[in-house]
């Protein structure tokens, strides 16, 4: 009995604690709402701003007519830049230059017009500025010195051109021009010398460019004439010597495209000339 004493005494003081429980009011508690945010996303990127409204349109004054086109055009111009602007916000659309076209046509020569060679045009423009150079002039007037006092008649050209066709020379030939026609007599017309050819074409060619005078002469397409010195008449060759003072000196035209021949083409023609013409005036 004895010890159950205490163990009694325990439960006894067990039962008399006051309770330390928790109590908890749930409406103490403080309220918490949970609100959503709505987060963008990276790639999410703000809508374009509307587009601009259109600019009205520009009316010109019905009489002024270049005006209205042209106001017309710039219109045309601008709305696919601001269609543009408007659907690419970020970076505008490289626009495309507009490509320039001729208005006005290139002239072109009239139909049937004759385009001459460089060195034709030089020679019609000496002949028509008289604008020959001093060598040429002293040359041309050296060769002629000979027949300034007596002149040349034409019985001194049928003289020589007989003696010449009995000897059967075929690098002779008596030529002429009338009415700015070129002809030729010679020994053999079938079988000239290519020298004596070329000569006669140059001379037609001078007849073509310009008006020739009314003149006859004789040609020779020797470079040495030591066999015609005998005869004292005018000769026109291409080659003379010191004791042959009745040669007038011409161009070797079948020599003129060689790279050590010091006529160009112009000069050739030009010499040529200018020695028919001082050879026309010396005609009795």
């Amino acid at each position: 009995m004895n010890y159950l004493l205490p163990l009694m005494m325990g439960l006894i003081c067990l039962s008399s604690t006051p309770s330390f429980a928790l109590q908890t009011d749930k409406s103490a508690r403080p309220k918490i709402e949970l609100v959503k945010h709505k987060h963008k996303k990276k790639d999410e990127r703000p809508a374009p701003p509307p587009p601009p409204p259109p600019a009205p349109p520009v009316v010109a004054p019905e009489a002024d007519k270049g005006s209205t086109e042209v106001v017309a055009q710039e219109e045309e111009q601008s709305a696919p830049v601001e269609e543009t602007l408007a659907t690419a916000p970020e970076a505008a659309a490289p626009t495309e230059l507009p490509v320039l076209k001729l208005t006005m046509p290139l002239p072109t020569p009239p139909v049937g017009a004759i385009v001459l060679p460089a060195w034709q045009m030089e020679f019609i423009n000496m002949v028509n500025n008289a604008s020959a150079p001093d060598w040429m002039l002293d040359m041309v007037t050296e060769d002629l010195e000979p027949f300034t006092k007596s002149g040349i008649t034409q019985q001194m050209l049928d003289n020589a051109m007989s003696t010449w066709m009995k000897q059967k020379l075929d690098c002779v030939a008596r030529c002429r021009i009338l009415d700015n026609q070129f002809s030729m007599e010679a020994v053999a017309v079938d079988r000239l010398p290519a020298e004596l050819t070329r000569i006669s074409e140059a001379v037609s060619t001078l007849c073509r460019l310009v008006t020739m005078p009314d003149v006859e002469f004789i040609l020779c397409s020797r470079a040495r004439v030591d066999e015609l010195s005998k005869v004292r008449a005018p000769l026109f060759s291409i080659g003379k010597n010191d004791e042959s003072s009745h040669i007038i000196l011409i161009p070797d035209f079948s020599s003129l495209h060689e790279e050590e021949y010091p006529f160009s083409e112009a000069d050739a023609y030009s010499y040529l000339y200018l020695t028919l013409i001082e050879y026309a005036r010396l005609i009795r």
